[in-house]
C-alpha cells in the first residue's frame, strides 16, 4: 500500500457522484493521474479492489472496470 497519511488516499481517487461521470472512469482518471504525478510509483501496491469497493462504495466490478483499462493502457 501506498505510503498516504490515513485517508488522503482515498481522498485522492475522490468520486464525485455528483457529476454524472462514471464511477470507473473517475477512479480511473484519478489513480492514472497518480501515477503521472508520480505518487504512485512502480512497484507500489494498491488496495485490492474489495478494498477500495468498501471504502469507495462501489461495486467490485466498479473498480475491476478502472484497474482492468489502467493494465490495458500499460499502466
Amino acid at each position: 500500500m501506498p505510503k498516504f497519511p490515513d485517508g488522503a488516499f482515498l481522498e485522492a481517487i475522490g468520486l464525485d457522484r455528483e457529476s454524472g461521470a462514471l464511477l470507473h472512469v473517475q477512479i480511473y482518471e484519478n489513480l492514472r493521474k497518480l501515477i503521472i504525478s508520480g505518487m504512485l510509483s512502480s512497484g507500489m501496491r494498491l488496495p485490492s479492489s474489495r478494498v477500495l469497493m468498501g471504502e469507495l462504495g462501489v461495486s467490485r466490478t466498479t473498480v475491476r472496470h478502472a484497474f482492468d483499462r489502467l493494465i490495458a493502457e500499460g499502466y
